[in-house]
């Protein structure tokens, strides 16, 4: 059959392709490494993940007592905000909501690798979708495609820890008969707000290195660096009191902040905003990289 045959395949028909064959191992590899793992890794897999971290963060109000601390640095019985890290049920004489709120949050650990994961497959999978081909096909930006498998992933991402941290608080506060005042609902809610969009911030960033690097395997070992490593390594240096600056740059170091409750006002606002800002800034440039990374090929 000659090379130049018009194409006979429905699906290779409807989407502009061609029958020609392209050679070359090393092309056959990279589109292993690329689409094979995404593939591996496709969000309806990932569902049982984000279950456990949903679970998880509602059975806080079945811990024993004292519950689990996670990545703590400083005395957890201590007032409430002279610890940072994931506090379990820990509860402070006279900083009874303070403490049922933090108890409340002690889970989020469970969801920053959720996001770091979720974020380096949507890149993949979106490229890989039927849909995304055919939107290309049409000349629909591979940006786009890319953000219109981001965007609605993210949305649910936030719901599902919104719903699960409104539920921990809600059962927790019952539990301990305290009651949920304004000002009580007032901070949780300030709080909520932060920590989700500082995961968000998490699954964008992922979502970026994933589009810059274009490997699985690089682009997640990358991320969980970026997203893990700052529970290690914070603690230690909190309690040394050698904390640098830049630390603040990582919203992980944020979340240890904000759901121990070892935050003011005006940074608890300033790490929404700081959240929200990465949101947008790494959805433009994955937008813009993948964009070019589709004029190149």
């Amino acid at each position: 059959m000659s090379g130049d045959a018009p194409c006979t395949h429905p699906r290779k028909r409807h989407l502009g392709c061609s029958t020609k064959k392209r050679s070359g191992a090393p092309s056959a590899i990279k589109r292993s490494l690329t689409g094979g793992f995404f593939l591996a890794c496709r969000i309806e897999r990932l569902i049982p993940l984000t279950a456990l971290a949903l679970i998880a963060c509602i059975a806080t109000i079945l811990n024993p007592d004292n519950g689990p601390l996670f990545m703590v640095a400083g005395d957890p019985n201590a007032a409430v905000g002279t610890t940072i890290g994931f506090v379990g049920d820990v509860i402070v004489p006279g900083h009874v909501a303070e403490s049922v709120l933090r108890a409340s949050l002690v889970y989020t650990i469970a969801w920053i690798p959720a996001a770091a994961i979720m974020g380096i497959t949507v890149v993949g999978v979106g490229a890989a979708e039927p849909t995304a081909q055919l939107s290309q096909a049409k000349g629909i930006p591979g940006g786009a495609t890319v953000l219109g498998q981001a965007v609605p992933q993210t949305t649910l991402f936030a719901i599902a820890y919104l719903l699960s941290h409104i539920a921990a608080f809600v059962l927790k506060t019952l539990a301990h008969g305290v009651p949920l005042t304004e000002a009580a609902w007032g901070l949780a809610a300030g709080t909520m707000l932060s920590s989700c969009l500082l995961l968000c911030a998490i699954h964008t960033m992922s979502a970026l290195i994933a589009a810059v690097c274009r490997m699985p395997l690089l682009a997640l070992f990358l991320s969980l660096l970026l997203n893990i490593g700052p529970l290690l390594a914070y603690p230690r240096a909190y309690i040394a009191g050698n904390a640098p600056m830049t630390a603040w740059m990582s919203p992980t170091v944020w979340l240890m902040h904000t759901c121990s409750l070892n935050i003011s006002e005006a940074s608890l606002v300033a790490g929404a905003a700081a959240g929200a800002g990465i949101c947008v800034i790494a959805s433009v440039l994955t937008y813009a990289i993948c964009n070019c990374q589709e004029a190149s090929r």
